[in-house]
């Protein structure tokens, strides 16, 4: 009888944000992929067994997608669209931007000097 395989790779950490993520390679490109740790019901890549990396994560689009929700498949979010570390600063509202520009003496962009 074999040996039982291996269906879950260690969950780790991201480096920038140290939330819990895990690692696949992409069934399309090979490449690795961090995928948050949780499922998500925005997810929209599925996980399955197999591969020498262990863990190999196949994204789902139309009926595909359709399917995997339909049926309850646990489907993931990439890392990098989640990572707090990755969001931008609030931006500066452009009639603040305006009003500093005026106080400071510079023109703003579709205005004169």
């Amino acid at each position: 009888m074999a040996a039982a395989r291996r269906t879950h790779r260690r969950t780790t950490t991201c480096g920038r944000c140290e939330a819990p993520i895990v690692w696949v390679t992409t069934a399309s490109r090979g490449t690795r992929l961090a995928l948050d740790a949780s499922p998500d019901d925005h997810g929209v890549f599925q996980v399955v067994t197999g591969g020498a990396d262990g863990l190999i994560g196949r994204p789902l689009a139309g009926s595909g997608l359709a399917a995997a929700i339909a049926d309850g498949t646990p489907l993931f979010i990439p890392h990098r669209r989640t990572c707090t570390a990755n969001k931008s600063h609030n931006p500066m509202p452009d009639d603040v931007r305006a009003e500093i520009a005026r106080a400071l003496g510079r023109a703003t962009s579709g205005e004169t000097p």
